[in-house]
C-alpha cells in the first residue's frame, strides 16, 4: 500500500492544482463578467436616443479631489461673472431711457470690470504698436483681419481686437486668444 500511496500523491496534488486553477479561472471569469455587466449599464444610462451614438462608450469623468484654494477661487471668479451678469442686465434695462454714448460709457465699464476679473485669473492682454514689424513669433499671436502685405516687410496697422495669454507665475504664457490685427 505503500507504493499505491506515493504513486497516488502526485495525482492528488495535479487534481488539487487544477481544481484551484479552474477555480481561479472561474473567479475571473466571474469578475470580468461582473465588470462587463455594469459597464453595459453604465453606457446603457449615458446612451443617446438619437442613431448619433459615438464610436466609443461614453463615461462619466472621475472628478478630483479639490483643495480649498480651488473652491475659494471659483467662488470668487464665480461671484464676479454673476455681478457681471447682473451689471448687463441693468445695462441692458436702461438701454431703452439712455443716450448711445451713455450706453457706450456703461459698456466700457462692464468690459473694465471682465479685465479686472481676468487679471485676478492670470490672465493677461496683449496688442502691438502701429508699424510692429510681423515676424514669426508675432505671427503665432495674430490673426490678420484686414489688408494686404505689399513691402518686403509686414507691418502692423492696428489692433483691431486685442489677444489674450494666460501665465501662472513663472509658467510659460499659454495662448488663450490672438489677438486680431489690420497690416500693411
Amino acid at each position: 500500500m505503500a507504493e499505491s500511496s506515493d504513486t497516488l500523491f502526485p495525482w492528488i496534488f495535479i487534481t488539487v492544482g487544477c481544481m484551484a486553477v479552474v477555480a481561479a479561472v472561474s473567479a475571473l471569469l466571474y469578475f470580468v463578467q461582473k465588470s462587463r455587466a455594469s459597464r453595459s449599464e453604465k453606457e446603457e444610462d449615458f446612451e443617446e436616443e438619437d442613431d448619433d451614438s459615438p464610436t466609443a462608450p461614453i463615461v462619466p469623468t472621475v472628478e478630483m479631489s479639490r483643495s480649498p484654494h480651488d473652491r475659494h477661487r471659483d467662488l470668487t471668479a464665480g461671484r464676479s461673472v454673476v455681478d457681471q451678469i447682473e451689471r448687463l442686465e441693468i445695462i441692458i434695462a436702461s438701454s431703452k431711457r439712455q443716450s448711445k454714448d451713455h450706453i457706450v460709457g456703461q459698456l466700457d465699464i462692464f468690459r473694465d470690470s471682465f479685465d479686472r476679473l481676468l487679471d485676478s485669473c492670470y490672465f493677461e492682454e496683449f496688442s502691438f504698436e502701429p508699424g510692429t514689424i510681423v515676424d514669426l513669433e508675432i505671427r503665432k499671436k495674430i490673426i490678420v483681419s484686414e489688408g494686404d502685405s505689399t513691402g518686403e516687410q509686414t507691418e502692423i496697422a492696428e489692433t483691431l481686437r486685442c489677444g489674450f495669454v494666460y501665465q501662472y507665475k513663472d509658467d510659460e504664457p499659454e495662448l488663450v486668444r490672438k489677438a486680431e490685427v489690420a497690416i500693411r
